[in-house]
């Protein structure tokens, strides 16, 4: 049987680890040289989140310009 002080021992270890998964995600990337001649130079100053959100924007901007488009004829091959 656990004792009183074992019961809670998980809670804190799964509050402690998420917290630092969101203080993770929520921090912005740093100006540095690093970033500065990388795909990170333009997201200098914005967090994981943003980053994530303009990706999944911009993919399904994509995603539907090219369902959009017409199809392509039968007999392509002629063409």
């Amino acid at each position: 049987m656990l004792n009183n002080l074992q019961k809670g021992q998980s809670s804190v270890e799964y509050l402690v680890i998420t917290s630092a998964m969101v203080f993770a995600l929520l921090m912005p990337v740093p100006d540095n040289e690093l970033t500065n001649n990388n795909w990170l130079a333009q997201y200098q100053g914005k967090n994981v989140v943003e980053i994530l959100a303009d990706k999944f924007k911009r993919a399904y901007n994509n995603y539907s310009y090219a369902k959009a488009l017409p199809p392509l004829p039968d007999d392509f091959e002629s063409l």
